[in-house]
């Protein structure tokens, strides 16, 4: 019990391990770019929001003024000039603020998630575990007991899959079963 009946060359298996390694390893340093880059993202969509809070102040301010200065200009307090300006950078600021919560949106709807990256290193994950898995039974032990019997193959040559090899007879018990003549 535990002998070694044979072994399948475990080169392949060793490559095809080292292969699948190799794939999770790429996978994982594509799930962590991924998620460096959506940490940017959600970063833009934040200063995104920042600029528009801040337009939508400037255009407030410029408002305002706009309203404080009209009544002194019409009175003839102010030059024209002057209320032209200020509407002139009211109107700039309202520009400013349409832009910047066009920004705003396009960047919130820009931000990806890790999801795929995390799928694709779960997958590498488990192709690795069956390679590993592959590797490990490349060496066939005996589960008993027993005497090895029927050999069709020599060491060395091609098999089938599927195909016969050998019987293992346990040497604890066995049993035969025949037909017999009663009288016998």
């Amino acid at each position: 019990a535990g002998a070694e009946l044979f072994q399948i060359d475990p080169v392949p298996l060793q490559l095809a391990l080292r292969q699948t390694e190799a794939d999770l390893a790429l996978a994982r340093a594509g799930l962590a770019t991924q998620q460096r880059g959506v940490g940017t993202q959600r970063s833009a969509v934040a200063l995104a929001a920042d600029q528009s809070r801040r337009a939508s102040t400037n255009l407030d301010l410029a408002q305002r003024t706009v309203e404080r200065l009209r009544p002194l200009a019409i009175k003839g307090y102010l030059p024209m000039l002057q209320l032209d300006q200020a509407e002139t950078a009211a109107r700039d600021a309202q520009i400013s603020l349409q832009q910047a919560v066009e920004q705003e949106r396009a960047a919130a709807q820009a931000v990806g998630t890790a999801e795929g990256g995390a799928a694709t290193v779960q997958a590498r994950e488990a192709a690795t575990a069956l390679a590993r898995h592959a590797l490990d039974s490349a060496t066939v032990r005996a589960p008993h007991a027993g005497y090895v019997v029927g050999l069709t193959v020599a060491s060395g040559q091609t098999v089938l899959p599927s195909q016969s090899l050998f019987t293992l007879v346990r040497s604890d018990e066995w049993f035969a079963v025949a037909n017999l003549r009663e009288s016998d």
